[in-house]
């Protein structure tokens, strides 16, 4: 420092993500079926708290592939409860937000995002994943759909994740 001073105090840089992890409210929750049937879907039903989630997700499949996402589905069955993992793994903190797969849907509600996942075809086909890198700040109390389609006729492996952290960027809250 100038003047012979020294630094007795670090300014620490880091994402939001690695950020949210140390407080204790990044969660995953994730659904997979080796032997997903053609034309068919893997679902995650997501319910946000009364304070909202800031959510990401990303789904692979072996082959071509859509991942959709919709806000406010309805259901006549919420399907499996997940427990969503915690990514600090030194809290006892759980999360509020509640994660089903295999819901039964009869409206899908509002598409707010679709992401076509193309998986090659003869010698190049390498099956297909996709990601939303910008997160989505739900609606607190609102139910949400992530579906991962297969696009073909033959059975494939598939894997839908969903990572999100609760509360929102607001100065001053949670």
């Amino acid at each position: 420092m100038a003047g012979g001073g020294t630094l007795t105090q670090h300014v620490i840089n880091t994402g939001i993500y690695h950020y949210r992890v140390h407080q204790g409210i990044m969660f995953s929750a994730d659904t997979s079926d080796v032997a997903l049937a053609g034309a068919a879907s893997l679902e995650l039903l997501i319910r946000t708290p009364a304070a909202g989630i800031h959510l990401l997700y990303n789904a692979s499949l072996g082959a071509d592939a859509s991942l959709s996402f919709f806000e406010a589905p309805t259901n006549t069955a919420v399907g499996t409860q997940i427990t969503p993992i915690n990514h600090n793994r030194n809290t006892t903190h759980v999360a509020t937000t509640l994660v089903y797969h295999t819901p039964t849907i009869t409206v899908d509600g509002t598409e707010l995002d679709v992401l076509i996942m193309p998986g090659g075809t003869g010698g190049n086909s390498q099956g297909s994943s996709g990601a939303i890198l910008l997160d989505w700040e739900l609606a607190p109390s609102t139910d949400y759909l992530l579906r991962l389609t297969n696009l073909t006729g033959q059975v494939q492996p598939a894997h839908l994740h969903a990572n999100f952290y609760e509360g929102s960027n607001t100065p001053g809250a949670s």
